[in-house]
């Protein structure tokens, strides 16, 4: 894990409700990643780590 997965673990859910949808699921990690990237908090492992994240997510739905 990087550095700075926990503060988009965090992003990702102060954002995330049980009833959630695909779509929203799909538009809330992309929202995470470009908060990320324009921040320059994220490094490769950061990146890997979040997809992981949103795809326990998406498996929780």
């Amino acid at each position: 894990m990087g550095k700075n997965v926990s503060n988009a673990k965090t992003f990702l859910e102060k954002r995330y409700t049980d009833d959630m949808e695909l779509d929203d699921a799909v538009h809330t990690s992309i929202l995470t990643l470009k908060e990320g990237f324009l921040n320059s908090i994220f490094n490769f492992q950061d990146v890997k780590s979040i997809v992981f994240f949103f795809f326990e997510i998406v498996a929780a739905l």
